[in-house]
């Protein structure tokens, strides 16, 4: 799996991205998964933001990533970025997050 393949240029200069988070109950094995979306920042969809504390960087958590293309990929984030994206799940729905670190 290609890490490179969740991620895409965007097709507007207003535009970010964010994390479609699934819910706990999307998961049997407790892996996180989503998928990252384009929004256009003048008329977004109602989201979260996440800014968590910095520390040395590891690579130690991994989120299961969609991509443009549907093509599924393991991107690896902080320990950190894990740790606030599993507190973060819901159990039934999904979440729009914006991370500063994915």
């Amino acid at each position: 799996m290609n890490p490179r393949a969740c991620y895409s240029e965007f097709t507007k200069p207003t535009s970010t991205g964010v994390l479609r988070l699934d819910p706990q109950s999307s998961s049997t094995d407790g892996t996180l998964s989503g998928k990252l979306i384009e929004i256009d920042v003048d008329e977004p969809p109602e989201y979260e933001a996440i800014s968590y504390v910095w520390g040395k960087r590891k690579d130690a958590g991994q989120v299961l990533c969609e991509g443009p293309n549907n093509q599924k990929s393991m991107i690896k984030c902080t320990g950190n970025g894990e740790d606030v994206l599993r507190r973060m799940q819901h159990q039934t729905k999904s979440r729009l997050l914006w991370l500063d670190a994915i």
